[in-house]
């Protein structure tokens, strides 16, 4: 090879392992967003920026209202579809986390067959009335995947963010409810 040609091909493999490379670690920012600031009164006393409790409206001790805000919880739709999203983005974490594991898979197989003296292959020899035979198969196999560029840990972090949004929708919707509950009320 000539010297050109060679460092040509060390360009090259050195670009296509650099298109491999995964982006820094994400750091959620620690400033809120600037939006968020247009609608926070420092005077404002009556309302908090933090989470809303879990049950507020027993804050209003109605009986009435506490039985149909439990009500609207239960048998909501938007509720139990947020809810099986978040199951299902829960199993996709736990399949996700299952890829930093070996994989195994375990194969069995028996055959049994029988050739007549007339076949395919051709006339047995005299006196054979044919072939009996029985085929027994076992495998094991065994992978593991090395993380080397951080698919493994990236798709697991995806992962976790889809949970953690769709924890946040099912919240968003339990809160949404109950307050259009007791709003209606």
């Amino acid at each position: 090879m000539k010297r050109p040609s060679l460092i040509a091909a060390a360009l090259l493999a050195a670009s296509s392992l650099a298109g491999c490379a995964v982006g820094p670690t994400y750091e959620r920012p620690e400033t809120p967003p600037a939006a968020a600031a247009a609608f926070v009164d420092p005077g404002m006393t009556k309302v908090s920026p933090g989470a809303v409790e879990g049950e507020w409206w027993r804050l209003f001790a109605d009986p009435t209202l506490d039985r149909l805000v439990l009500d609207a919880l239960t048998y909501n739709t938007d509720i139990r579809q947020a809810s099986a999203n978040l199951k299902r983005a829960r199993a996709f974490l736990s399949e996700s986390r299952g890829a930093r594991l070996p994989g195994t898979n375990i194969g069995a197989g028996y055959t049994r067959s029988r050739t007549g003296a007339e076949s395919a292959q051709g006339a047995l020899p005299p006196g054979v009335d044919g072939v009996e035979g029985d085929f027994f198969q076992v495998g094991l196999d065994a992978s593991y995947e090395i993380d080397l560029f951080g698919r493994v840990s990236r798709s697991i972090e995806a992962a976790r963010g889809d949970v953690d949004a769709a924890q946040a929708a099912l919240d968003g919707a339990r809160v949404a409810i109950a307050a259009e509950t007791a709003r209606t009320y």
